[in-house]
Parts: structure tokens; C-alpha cells; sequence
């Protein structure tokens, strides 16, 4: 039997969140992939910094009796 499981998966450098990925579904039969980037503001009027994170929502299956 199959059920279906998420994995969230996130970081501020594109390359090593491609990387990751990669290496996670390399052996899963995945349903879907979404990616949503969004931007982190903080500091003050004078000075303001950002941060841009990548993030990576993963639907596959995985076979119950796998073990």
C-alpha cells in the first residue's frame, strides 16, 4: 500500500535547495513539486536588508511495506 507524504524543504542558496531536491527525489515517485519564493525585510528606515528564501514543497508516495 501507498501513501502519500510531504516534505518542506528551504534555503537561501538556490544551487545547494536544487541540490537537495535532486538527491531527495531521486528515488521517489513524485505526485507534484511547488516553489515559493519569498523576501525576509529587516532593519530600519535608514537602513533596510533583505533576504530572499527558496522554498520547496514535495508530494510523492512511498510504499508502506518498504522496510
Amino acid at each position: 500500500m501507498f501513501k502519500m507524504k510531504v516534505k518542506i524543504m528551504g534555503n537561501e542558496n538556490t544551487i545547494y535547495l536544487e541540490e537537495i531536491v535532486n538527491n531527495f527525489i531521486k528515488d521517489k515517485k513524485i505526485i507534484d513539486i511547488k516553489y515559493s519564493p519569498f523576501t525576509l525585510f529587516r532593519g530600519t528606515n535608514v537602513r533596510m536588508e533583505h533576504n530572499v528564501y527558496d522554498r520547496v514543497m514535495i508530494l510523492y508516495e512511498e510504499d508502506d511495506l518498504k522496510d
